[in-house]
């Protein structure tokens, strides 16, 4: 059995270093395939709507479902219970966080969101770069 364990753990690993790279010439060619900014700005706008809409879809249903539901009443949970959070961050540096200030670390860290917005600006570069930036998309 500890072959078969090892073999397992080994190909999960493969797959994971797969991830990164994936995601990042997919969305590069995805972003540089479009041809122009202006409609890549429109389909980012509209997923970005859809993205909200659902979201707020979501919540609604939630929170239906924990009113109607009552999720856990009448559990004895004792009073003496302290809970801790951390102290939110501020949305102005949740946003700055978006955006890498090394796109490599990003992609060993493997901090998804900003390869996507490295991956995005990257492919919109291409767009604008003309020939140059062909070459370079067609290589992703």
């Amino acid at each position: 059995m500890p072959f078969v364990d090892l073999v397992g753990k080994i190909f999960l690993r493969l797959l994971m270093m797969l991830i990164v790279p994936l995601v990042f010439a997919s969305l590069v060619a995805g972003a540089a395939s479009v041809g122009d900014v202006k409609k890549l700005g429109r389909i980012g706008v509209k997923t970005l709507a859809l993205y909200l809409i659902t979201t707020a879809v979501a919540i609604i249903i939630g929170l239906a479902c924990g009113n109607i539901f009552q999720a856990g009443a009448g559990m004895n949970i004792p009073g003496d219970l302290q809970a801790s959070a951390r102290e939110a961050k501020p949305l102005l540096d949740v946003i700055l966080d978006i955006f890498p200030t090394n796109p490599v670390a990003s992609m060993v860290n493997a901090n998804m969101l900003q390869i996507i917005v490295f991956a995005l600006f990257f492919g919109v570069a291409c767009i604008l770069a003309g020939e140059k930036g062909k070459k370079v998309s067609d290589f992703f």
